[in-house]
C-alpha cells in the first residue's frame, strides 16, 4: 500500500525531474545583447596601441594602433559582424583591431550581434586627426635643425 506521502513525494520527484528536462533541452533563447561604454577618449600622443570598448567616442591622431571590443551575451551565443558607416566590413568576432589609423578610417563604427532571437548593435564615433609622421621622420628634421 502506498501512502499519500509517498504519492505526493513521487509527484514532487517527477515534477522536478521534469522541470529540469525542460530547462536543459528546451531552454528559451534570450535576445543579444551589448556591453557597450559611454567615453570620450583623446589621444594626441603616439601610444603603442588605444583600447575602447564599442559606445566609446574616440578621437586619434594618425597612425594609432586602436583596438575596440564589443562584449555581447545571448542565447545562443551572438554572432558578432562589424561595419563601417554602414558598409560591412567583412570581419567577424568581438574585437576589431585598426593598425596604423588614417584620416580616412574616420567614421562611424556599428558592432551588430545576431541570434534567433534577435539584433541588436552599437555604435562608436571614431575620428582621425592630423597626417602620420614617422618617429625616424622627426629625428632626423630635428638633427637637420642643429
Amino acid at each position: 500500500m502506498i501512502s499519500k506521502t509517498e504519492d505526493i513525494f513521487n509527484f514532487r520527484t517527477y515534477f522536478h525531474l521534469y522541470t529540469l528536462f525542460a530547462f536543459l533541452f528546451f531552454i528559451a533563447p534570450k535576445p543579444p545583447r551589448i556591453k557597450h561604454s559611454n567615453r570620450k577618449i583623446t589621444s594626441l600622443e603616439n601610444l603603442d596601441v588605444v583600447e575602447a570598448k564599442i559606445g566609446d567616442e574616440l578621437t586619434l591622431l594618425a597612425g594609432a594602433n586602436v583596438v575596440i571590443t564589443c562584449p555581447t551575451s545571448g542565447l545562443p551565443t551572438p554572432t558578432v559582424k562589424w561595419l563601417k558607416d554602414g558598409e560591412d566590413l567583412s570581419v567577424n568576432g568581438s574585437i576589431l583591431t585598426i593598425k596604423n589609423a588614417k584620416t580616412e578610417d574616420s567614421g562611424t563604427f556599428t558592432c551588430e550581434a545576431v541570434n534567433r532571437a534577435g539584433r541588436f548593435s552599437y555604435n562608436s564615433e571614431f575620428r582621425v586627426i592630423g597626417k602620420f609622421v614617422s618617429k625616424r621622420l622627426i629625428l632626423i628634421s630635428l638633427f637637420e635643425r642643429l
